[in-house]
């Protein structure tokens, strides 16, 4: 008689996925080749991080059922109960595989004489290789790091979209999340390549402001793209048109990422770049520069992670 197993996946955007299968090897496999569930083929590679052994089907569909009917955070929970009793911490200590792009060595042209004083002067540097997310860290990615007890919840912090991006983070809670993923946040020079490329391009995607391209322009009903972008966060990587040259999503727009450096005019400040769904002042451009205290939190404030190429 064959053995069924109820098991979990971490999918790469951090979030879980349930399933049962007599070979569960070869059905992580499948989900992993595309052949799998169709909520894990925009969400692989996965990776097995729970198993049970069950006498029938009929009680691995219960138990299968059970989980699935969890909160996210109950699901978390449970492994990390199943963890501590068997001793395998690493089961929920890992984070979601980064799905990052590679920036390549050489200039990169900064700043801008369009913008406010701190973007000037223009001046080209060099930049050593290195990597970037592709996406701002999402709540459910975010939410693997404080299961492991490696990230504190943040304020206001909700699980129910893992897609959306994590919101309400100081630059301390940004920094521990990239520790766990195994990277750290971009300096300013690398986050203005990743957006503008080698040829120091206006936005990510080119030299031409477009509403279509990047979420941004809609405060309270008001801006110049009021009615056709929605004035709050959505989930990552939902504008693929405004993907920058090296393939990275969201850099203009959605919501501001922490950067590791300090603000040069106040360096007790740290530096916040890409604008969010609720600019509307200025555009997205990818040389504008921001500010806040590192203590500072909000909910069109996120983040990305950059590491070695």
């Amino acid at each position: 008689m064959a053995r069924w197993y109820v098991y979990v996946v971490r999918c790469v955007d951090g979030s879980l996925y349930t399933g049962i299968s007599t070979d569960v090897a070869a059905r992580v496999a499948a989900h992993n080749a595309g052949r799998g569930a169709r909520y894990t083929r925009a969400r692989r590679p996965v990776e097995l991080v729970h198993t049970e052994n069950k006498r029938s089907m009929s009680t691995a569909l219960k138990r299968e059922a059970a989980i699935k009917a969890l909160p996210r955070a109950g699901k978390l929970a449970l492994l990390a109960a199943i963890a501590l009793v068997f001793g395998a911490r690493d089961l929920v200590a890992k984070p979601a595989r980064p799905d990052r792009v590679t920036v390549p060595a050489g200039p990169a042209k900064l700043g801008s004489t369009k913008g406010e004083e701190d973007e000037r002067p223009v001046r080209t540097v060099v930049v050593k290789a290195f990597s970037i997310d592709r996406t701002e860290v999402t709540r459910g990615a975010y939410a693997a790091c404080v299961a492991a007890k490696r990230c504190r919840r943040a304020p206001a912090a909700s699980e129910d979209d893992g897609h959306l991006p994590m919101t309400n983070v100081s630059w301390a809670d940004a920094q521990a999340y990239c520790k766990f993923a195994g990277g750290r946040l971009p300096t300013e020079s690398e986050w203005e390549k990743a957006a503008r490329g080698p040829d120091g391009r206006e936005y990510p995607w080119g030299d031409e402001l477009d509403c279509a391209r990047a979420n941004w322009g809609n405060f309270d009903g008001e801006g110049p793209c009021a009615g056709k972008n929605p004035g709050r966060p959505v989930a990552v990587g939902s504008y693929p048109t405004g993907a920058s040259v090296y393939g990275a999503l969201d850099l203009g727009g959605n919501v501001w990422e922490w950067t590791a450096d300090k603000y040069d005019d106040d360096p007790g400040r740290r530096v916040v770049r890409g604008g969010s769904c609720c600019s509307y002042f200025v555009g997205p451009r990818a040389a504008n520069r921001n500010a806040w205290a590192p203590e500072h939190r909000d909910a069109d404030l996120g983040f990305r992670c950059a590491g070695a190429p």
